[in-house]
């Protein structure tokens, strides 16, 4: 039954811009909070005795549930932090979706369009690259909660002009690295930080210099092994 199915983001691969589009989600997760003598005779009991007959029910993750099926009542978090990444940070403004293990849930404790300018900026990423280790195939970067706790972050930003640059940003698909970082909306918002920062048309340069230097060599290393 439909009332039973919500929709699930798995990998940020699922993802084409910093906006989740629920539509384009491949995988929805089975919600049900209702005991067993609610379901017997339902579609949704139906697949409770699948997954028993698949010894569900026996994992350590069901078996110690009231209702092994049960997942939980569980919040949607409005910003959604990838646990890998590839080439450019992104942080997800959330759709109303559930985020899988290989996503954070993150509930900041400021305005929320203020973290997604900040942490899908290029700086970000330059310091993304500068503090993180490589831990997955393909060249990802691996992170834990604290390496992303530890990463620098510019938050007392003039959101009046920030706001406007990230709506440009996160209404459109994410391009591969060099165009993405030549693209206008993207330069808009990091120009945000830049002038925040005071830096310096040498010094915004050679940030995106850093970002293509490091971004590339690690993924080409991945590839050399």
């Amino acid at each position: 039954e439909a009332e039973f199915l919500v929709p699930v983001i798995k990998s940020a691969r699922e993802c084409k811009s910093i906006t989740i589009d629920p539509s384009c989600l491949k995988y929805q997760l089975f919600m049900c909070h209702k005991d067993w003598d609610e379901l017997s005779d339902m579609m949704a009991g139906e697949y409770v005795r699948w997954g028993a007959s698949q010894g569900f029910n026996e994992r350590p993750s069901c078996a110690s549930r009231p209702r092994w099926w049960d997942v939980g009542q569980r919040n949607k978090p409005p910003i959604i932090y990838p646990c890998s990444i590839s080439t450019l940070a992104r942080t997800f403004r959330n759709a109303n979706v559930y985020p899988d293990k290989r996503l954070y849930e993150i509930y900041p404790s400021i305005n929320e369009d203020t973290v997604l300018v900040a942490t899908n900026t290029s700086l970000y990423t330059m310091f993304l690259e500068l503090g993180s280790r490589i831990g997955l195939g393909e060249g990802l970067v691996d992170l834990t909660v604290s390496e992303v706790s530890d990463v620098l972050v510019m938050v007392d930003l003039p959101m009046a002009e920030a706001a406007p640059a990230l709506s440009q940003l996160a209404n459109r698909d994410v391009l591969p690295l060099r165009e993405e970082l030549n693209h206008p909306s993207r330069r808009n918002l990091d120009t945000v930080v830049f002038d925040a920062l005071g830096l310096t048309a040498g010094e915004r340069d050679a940030v995106y210099e850093a970002v293509i230097s490091l971004v590339e060599a690690r993924l080409k290393k991945a590839d050399s092994v």
